[in-house]
């Protein structure tokens, strides 16, 4: 519902830009003294010279991952996974503005999640069984070229715009399990986003973003004191990475 809305508003966004647009160029509304096509032009190229030329999107807020929990576990382990796949992202992209409807550039996006469960009976990656404490602290870190559409919103200083971008996805779990492991992945990854703002100034704006972010590990590196091993995970059993971020976006033009 969300994103049917933002697609409307979207559009509706580009028909008012495309009315102002409109309005500029006709005869009847040209400036007081410069109503001839050469003055007109010297006008809108005014306007192209003053408009911001980069934009810096700065969003976070908390997310959900979209992969299914491992079949197998006691209610409590089940619950713990279930736990994990809630978190909190940041993301930072930079854009040169391409024109007053589009852009191109760079996408940072960091998502974080951690948690503990005592008294389990454990199987370390090395083959060490014992009782003890499992714990996980993940970081699923997204880099990627990105472009951006965007227009104006109902008000005359919001915008609405939606983002995609391409990249590489990396995971990391700094675990423990009856010893320190660390284990890490990576692949191709995709972020989009739908976000509406609202202007404070012509430059400065802020409001909701909703994103999809993530990607598929193949396979994961797992290190610990002496030990070494890469795990290759069939395809019923390969990790999703794949999740929503709702946020709070501040956007600055400039």
């Amino acid at each position: 519902m969300k994103l049917s809305a933002s697609i409307v508003a979207f559009f509706m966004g580009y028909l008012l830009y495309a009315q102002e647009i409109q309005y500029f160029n006709t005869e009847e509304n040209s400036i007081a003294g410069y109503p001839d096509a050469a003055s007109d032009t010297l006008y809108k190229r005014s306007r192209l010279n003053k408009r911001p030329k980069f934009m810096v999107n700065i969003t976070s807020g908390p997310s959900i991952r979209m992969g299914e929990t491992p079949k197998g576990l006691t209610s409590e382990q089940s619950n713990y996974i279930k736990d994990l796949k809630s978190g909190f992202s940041y993301d930072i992209s930079t854009y040169y503005l391409k024109d007053e409807q589009s852009g191109f550039g760079l996408k940072y996006n960091v998502y974080k999640s951690s948690g503990s469960l005592s008294n389990q009976d454990l199987t370390a990656p090395n083959g060490e069984t014992g009782n003890g404490t499992a714990s996980d602290d993940i970081t699923i870190t997204f880099i990627g070229a990105s472009g951006i559409l965007y227009g104006k919103g109902f008000f005359a200083l919001d915008n609405v715009s939606f983002e995609i971008a391409l990249g590489y996805i990396g995971y990391v779990d700094k675990a423990v399990i009856l010893d320190n492991y660390t284990i890490k992945g990576g692949n191709l990854g995709i972020s989009t986003s739908v976000g509406y703002h609202f202007g404070i100034t012509e430059n400065i704006a802020i409001g909701p973003s909703v994103s999809f972010t993530g990607g598929v590990l193949n396979q994961v590196k797992v290190e610990g004191d002496n030990y070494s091993a890469t795990m290759k995970f069939d395809e019923d059993e390969k990790e999703s990475l794949y999740r929503f971020d709702f946020s709070l976006s501040a956007r600055f033009k400039f």
